[in-house]
């Protein structure tokens, strides 16, 4: 890893500090190290079911017009719902739009173990909010977009099929 100066004001004293030191002199590939290092000394789930406790959908705006819009947030430290605010604002009152954050990134939170893992307690959210009768569409950005699995692949996990891959 290269030798980063501190800049001034920041504190090296936190991961926090260390990643965003990275990221403000333009050292990207050191902050995604120093995280990739760190995820290794977190616990990790490998199916939703070891979970205490779920992410939720957070939803952002109403609408009456489906199919309802279910956002899922890229796989970063600095990830979040905030990623979605602006798309959100723009269909207010036309659509539903909701966001699932990645599990991890928060004190107590494991992370999941590969992108399966991830991927199926995604959508298995998705489904307990989307039931039967809803329809929705899933949207992503960066990682978030290419991570999605095929509705085939959800039928795999018990979750029902709805529309075609």
């Amino acid at each position: 890893m290269a030798e980063i100066p501190p800049a001034a004001g920041t504190s090296l004293d936190s991961l926090a500090g260390m990643y965003r030191q990275a990221s403000d002199v333009g050292s990207f590939d050191a902050a995604a190290e120093l995280l990739m290092a760190a995820s290794l000394a977190r616990p990790t789930f490998s199916d939703p079911a070891q979970l205490a406790k779920r992410p939720a959908l957070v939803p952002f705006v109403r609408g009456p017009q489906g199919p309802a819009v279910v956002c899922l947030t890229s796989i970063s430290a600095l990830a979040g719902p905030h990623q979605y605010f602006r798309f959100a604002s723009a269909l207010r009152d036309l659509r539903d739009v909701s966001v699932l954050t990645a599990p991890g990134y928060v004190d107590g939170e494991p992370l999941a173990e590969d992108l399966d893992a991830l991927a199926r307690l995604q959508a298995e959210a998705i489904v307990a909010e989307y039931p039967q009768s809803g329809s929705f569409v899933v949207a992503g950005a960066s990682a978030a977009g290419s991570r999605t699995p095929p509705p085939r692949t959800w039928s795999g996990w018990g979750c029902a099929r709805r529309g075609s891959s």
